[in-house]
Order: structure tokens, then sequence, then C-alpha cells
């Protein structure tokens, strides 16, 4: 009998969120429908993280703009497609596209007002619209398809969900349990983002008021997996970054991410496992943690995957899933961090 292993695969639907956000074709569509190609035939149920606040502005432009309107019903017909075939879509919250400027000529959007990027910026008398309008677009969409669709989880834009006290009080009002926000070890405190993820507590656990504190509190995290990386992996990793570089294999979206300025204490870090990130020389690393940890978590952006990254988790899956019995459903995961604490997937390693 093949050994459980819990894998989920999330990702944030989103274009680009600087000074050229990409085009919808190549950031979202495209690298989506892809990546499906992947995990449907392993049944895989990906969690995706709609930037809510975009579409809503999306929307909004699409009355007078004709290329504004194609781009909406694009998105508009893949979120239908990806909850019929059993994918999960909660919102995923950008503030900073309440200051984003169109651009007509190139359907394209200017994001470079960066005031209000962290939600801990962005006016209280806000903050509450921006979750209900979230919250109430999803379900215009949803519920025709799905009635009986809970929108229970979350993971805040830029990994920034501390502190918690700024988003406490509206998952409270709107029924958010769930949150995917916590990237275990990582830290940034930059010009832009402020997150302290350096944390001993279990990969699943309930908290209260503070994200990175086990409680026994009502709310539940899904913190996204980490990797170390030696210094000779971080050689090979760089050195064939650049290869790849060269050989213009590159990431499918067309837009340009933010430079975030980190001090310097964020070197050595661990690296977030995601799809985007995955190359040859990690690969081992990668199905090592599976090995050796029964809870998984990589963390995606259709924008930012390559043709050779998702070959890659082609094959990771394709190994991972004839060794052993994967689980992918996060609803199903949870139901193993409950009745007893002890159920709780441990994190020391």
């Amino acid at each position: 009998m093949k050994e459980d292993k819990q894998i989920l695969v999330s990702l944030d639907y989103e274009l680009f969120l600087g000074k050229n956000s990409g085009t919808v074709d190549n950031c979202i569509i495209n690298p989506t429908n892809r990546l499906l190609k992947i995990l449907e035939p392993h049944h895989i149920n990906a969690i995706f993280f709609i930037d809510t606040i975009y579409l809503i502005k999306l929307k909004e432009k699409s009355i007078d703009f004709p290329l504004a309107k194609q781009d909406y019903l694009k998105i508009e017909n893949q979120l239908k497609l990806l909850l019929e075939k059993g994918h999960y879509l909660f919102p995923h919250i950008h503030a900073h596209w309440m200051d984003a400027i169109y651009h007509e000529d190139s359907n394209t959007w200017n994001l470079s007002n960066f005031s209000r990027y962290r939600f801990h910026d962005v006016e209280d008398s806000l903050k509450d619209k921006l979750f209900h309008d979230s919250i109430q677009f999803l379900k215009d969409l949803i519920m025709p398809i799905n009635g009986n669709y809970i929108i229970d989880s979350y993971r805040a834009g830029g990994w920034c969900i501390q502190p918690f006290d700024d988003f406490k009080p509206y998952f409270e009002k709107y029924n958010i349990i769930n949150d995917f926000s916590v990237v275990r070890g990582l830290v940034s405190h930059s010009h832009l983002n402020f997150f302290d993820y350096r944390c001993d507590t279990k990969l699943m656990y309930s908290f209260h008021d503070d994200v990175i504190k086990e409680s026994d509190g009502k709310f539940s995290e899904f913190t996204v997996s980490s990797i170390p990386t030696g210094k000779l992996e971080g050689l090979f990793y760089k050195l064939e970054s650049k290869i790849l570089w060269v050989l213009r294999i590159k990431n499918f979206g067309d837009g340009n991410s933010i430079k975030f300025h980190t001090e310097k204490s964020r070197k050595g870090l661990p690296i977030m496992l995601s799809i985007d990130t995955l190359l040859l020389s990690i690969f081992q690393s990668h199905y090592n943690l599976i090995k050796k940890q029964p809870y998984i978590h990589f963390a995606s952006h259709p924008k930012m995957l390559s043709v050779y990254n998702i070959f890659l988790f082609k094959y990771l899956l394709k190994y991972t899933v004839k060794k052993y019995n994967v689980i992918s459903d996060f609803r199903e995961i949870k139901s193993t961090m409950q009745p007893k604490a002890n159920h709780m997937v441990e994190a020391r390693s």
C-alpha cells in the first residue's frame, strides 16, 4: 500500500504588478492552460488565488474598451473552467490596483504607484470595501456554477499577512478561516513589503492573533514549503539560470516584476518551494523534501512559469504519484488537523 503524501499546489492568478503588467494571454491564460495539462492526469486539485481587485477594475474598463472586454471574457471563461474541473478559487488582494493606470493602446496597465501596495498602508475606510467587493465578485462568478461553494480562504498580496491585526476583523466578518500566506523561513524588510516568517510551528496549525504563533484559535495556516540551498547547489542554480537566459528559455509572462530592495540578511535564507523556480540543479532537493515530509506546498504564479519549469514539474509529479498516494484537496488535508492536535503535521526538520 502506498504511503500518503499531502501535496498542495497553489497559484496566484495575476498579472505583473509593476510599471508594465504584461498581457492577459501570456501572463495568465496560456500558462494556466499548460499547467492544467500537467495536473489533470493526476487529479490534482489546485488552489487559485484570484487577483480580485484587478478583475473588478478590468470589468469596469470593459464597458468602454473592447480589448479590455476581450480580456475580461477570457478570464471569466477560464475561471469557470477551473471551477468545473474541481479547482478552488479564493481572493487575493493587491490593493494598489486601485491606483493602476490603463493604457488603451497596448491593453496593459501601469501599477507603479506603490503607496498602497501593502494592505497595511490602505486607509481603514477602504479595507472593508476591498474584502467585500472581492468576495462579492467571486460569489457572482461562482454561485451560478456551484451554489454550495464556500469562500473561506485567502492569500495576502505580496505575502504580507503581518501584522494580522490588519486582517483579523475582515477574516471574522467575511468568514475567512484558512490562510495560505506564510512561507516558512522567509524574511523581507523592504521599501514595499514586510514579513518575517522565521518560526518553529508545525507545517499546518491553528492560530488566533499571530500567524506564526500556533494556538487553539479558529484560523488555520497552510504554510508554503521552503528548502535550504547550500553554497554549491546555489552556485549551480545561478549558473543554470544564466544558461537558460542565454538560450532565451524564459517565463511566459511579458510584464515586469517589482524590484524589492531588501536587506542583506535575506541572503542565505531558504527558497520558497515553487514550480516557477524549479530547475534541474535543485530537482533532487525537491524530491528529497517530498520523501522526507508528509506535507508539501508549492506556491506558484502562471506568469512566472516557463516550458522548462513545467517540464521538470511534470516529471517530479510523475515520480511522486508513482510512489505515493497523493492527497491534493486542502479540505481533505485539513481534516487531518482535527480533532486532535497530535494529528497535525510536524515541521521539525
